[in-house]
């Protein structure tokens, strides 16, 4: 008995009958390995998908997560690049976080991907989001094909940041000047050692050069993160006396300047816009050199190696996971052009009440009562029920994402 699960749609459950017959009268197929650490929900059914119903290829997962420890949560990880040192290169590589697809890259060990997007009969260049690809790419080849995405940044106030598009250390402090004595620029939560992991991952590639094997941390770029990490407490008592308050909270009081967050859906975009009072502006993190100061996430990306057995099976499966039937399921912004202006349509249609007949209920004013489609709630914040995301919303993300420019490694 088998379930599967539905955003879109119902759920179905099925009973299969197994047969057993003749092993010759079974039609081979060629097996290409996936390897992970830990294995995407989505991707496991696609995989599944796939595997029933491709007639010439089948996914065979190898999830290296298995061999992590409690004392050694990187054994796993470990194992991979020893296999990989000794020739035993898996076909498929999906990462989260955590696998060195840099290194990889450099090693001459992951294939270019933008010749298979443009020899695609159905998924040129043009049918995917261009942004997110462009900053995932290392110097004009695309190793990893990011299946969705979300935009790792930091929100200020307009009242308080909104002279600033991006904005250097020295701007940091000057929009903190505006604040009462005490102010934070972010919450108590955050750590110097934390907050500089999460700066470093959005800027890795200025720091660490995978081509020539070299790292540089003797820049101004990253003494002004450590300047920027200083303010923040060495390390966070969860003894210490005070009431919790939320970041919203804090921002609209005065007593932090910017709350970092993951921008992935619309609904995320719509709360934020009511908890802030409609007056926010995505500033992101500072950088010394001026430009944006946000990196792109993604749930799961796939890498297809040199040495895999059979690349056409490879980019076979990998286009799978652009079609709309998975596109549309997902938790994050598709990477699928199409799916996203479908999710974007959706969130910006707002549906109203109506009567039996199915004609519009009116208020004592005589317009139609929207319908809320759920309620989002943070910490202390109150419940802000979620409604169409207006165009001044929807104009925000959009210049988020075309301003964004880098993709988060860790």
């Amino acid at each position: 008995v088998t379930y599967e699960y539905a955003d879109n749609g119902p759920s179905k459950q099925q009973i299969l009958v197994l047969n057993r017959v003749d092993a010759a009268s079974v039609q081979t197929k060629t097996e290409l390995t996936l390897a992970c650490l830990y294995l995407d929900y989505n991707l496991r059914s696609q995989i599944v998908r796939f595997n029933k119903t491709n007639p010439d290829y089948r996914i065979v997962v190898k999830d290296y997560s298995e061999y992590a420890t409690d004392d050694d949560s990187n054994a796993g990880l470990t194992k991979l690049n020893t296999e990989i040192i000794s020739g035993n290169v898996p076909d498929i590589i999906a990462n989260e976080t955590g696998l060195p697809l840099a290194q990889y890259a450099s090693k001459g060990l992951l294939e270019d991907l933008w010749p298979y997007i443009d020899a695609d009969p159905e998924y040129s260049r043009d049918k995917l989001m261009a942004q997110p690809l462009n900053a995932a790419q290392t110097e004009g080849k695309l190793y990893r094909l990011p299946l969705d995405f979300g935009v790792t940044t930091a929100v200020g106030l307009g009242k308080v940041v909104g002279e600033y598009t991006t904005w250097t250390l020295a701007d940091v402090k000057n929009a903190l000047s505006k604040l009462p004595e005490g102010a934070m620029v972010f919450n108590q939560y955050y750590t110097q050692s934390e907050m500089l992991m999460y700066c470093v991952a959005m800027n890795a590639k200025d720091f660490m050069d995978w081509q020539n094997g070299t790292c540089n941390f003797d820049s101004d770029e990253f003494r002004a993160l450590l300047e920027f990490v200083k303010p923040l407490p060495a390390e966070f008592s969860w003894q210490s006396d005070g009431e919790y308050e939320s970041d919203f909270t804090r921002m609209k009081s005065g007593k932090q300047l910017l709350y970092p967050m993951n921008l992935n859906d619309f609904d995320n975009i719509y709360y934020t816009f009511a908890a802030l009072d409609h007056d926010i502006r995505f500033v992101g993190f500072p950088r010394e050199d001026g430009s944006s100061g946000s990196a792109f996430t993604a749930s799961v990306t796939l890498c297809i190696t040199t040495a895999c057995k059979d690349k056409a099976g490879a980019w076979a499966f990998i286009r799978s996971t652009l079609s709309e039937e998975y596109q549309k399921n997902l938790w994050n912004f598709p990477i699928l052009r199409s799916a996203f202006d479908a999710m974007a349509g959706k969130a910006m249609t707002q549906e109203y009440q109506t009567d039996a007949n199915g004609s519009q209920v009116l208020d004592e004013n005589g317009d139609p009562i929207p319908i809320s489609s759920g309620g989002m709630s943070y910490g202390d914040e109150p419940m802000i029920e979620l409604y169409a995301v207006t165009q001044e919303q929807y104009d925000t993300v959009m210049e988020l994402i075309e301003s964004t420019a880098n993709f988060l490694d860790y």
